[in-house]
């Protein structure tokens, strides 16, 4: 009969290792006498299997491995200026590191907003993290060119952030906090636009002139 060949294992797994034999009188190597036998921790495994006057007998090593288990930590919302690096801790050498982005090593550096996913692998006994990262883009606030309008006209100053898809808040030299200003008088207009990652301000002249006659 054969056990099979030494078994590695991953911790928290189990085997049953069977002889296929049939009839016989079993020994296993704790003076058990079942058909077969389960394994859950490493060791050294023997069976004697007796039929009339004739003994055969074998062995099996089983080693265990310990899964390789991370924590890449919550999901992130950074800033874009923020240096982001995700590591996988495991304590254990001889570990594999893959990143779903293809590249492999326990750090990356990533610059874009996505999933990141890290696969550690260490004599086939694997484990899995991932997290979400995003990134706060830059703004830019730009109220455009001064501008010379005729008087009785009203001009809108909008610095066009509504694609911006994160908090932001507004404050115009004219203590308004919308997110555009309607003016209607000759002056200097400032505007500090303030986000998670960036404070801004742009300014612009409008002249209002009589025109014609």
């Amino acid at each position: 009969f054969d056990l099979g060949p030494d078994l590695e294992l991953c911790a928290g797994e189990s085997a049953v290792l069977n002889p296929n034999y049939g009839t016989g009188v079993y020994e296993w190597q704790d003076g058990s006498s079942n058909m077969s036998f389960t394994v859950n921790q490493a060791g050294t495994y023997s069976l004697s299997i007796a039929e009339g006057s004739c003994v055969g007998n074998d062995e099996v090593v089983v080693n265990y491995t310990l899964i390789p288990v991370f924590d890449l930590g919550e999901d992130l919302l950074v800033c874009y200026s923020d240096e982001v690096n995700l590591e996988v801790i495991t304590g254990l050498d001889g570990v594999n590191v893959t990143w779903n982005t293809g590249q492999s090593g326990t750090v990356i550096s990533p610059n874009s907003s996505g999933n990141y996913q890290a696969t550690a692998n260490l004599n086939n006994c694997i484990y899995s993290d991932g997290l979400e990262l995003e990134i706060i883009p830059p703004i830019q606030v730009d109220l455009g060119p001064d501008q010379v309008v005729c008087d009785g006209q009203r001009v809108l100053l909008d610095p066009e952030l509504q694609g911006f898809d994160y908090p932001l808040s507004y404050s115009w030299s004219e203590q308004n906090f919308e997110t555009t200003l309607e003016v209607s008088s000759s002056g200097t207009y400032e505007l500090e636009v303030e986000s998670q990652c960036d404070v801004l301000r742009d300014d612009v002249l409008i002249l209002f002139e009589q025109c014609g006659c």
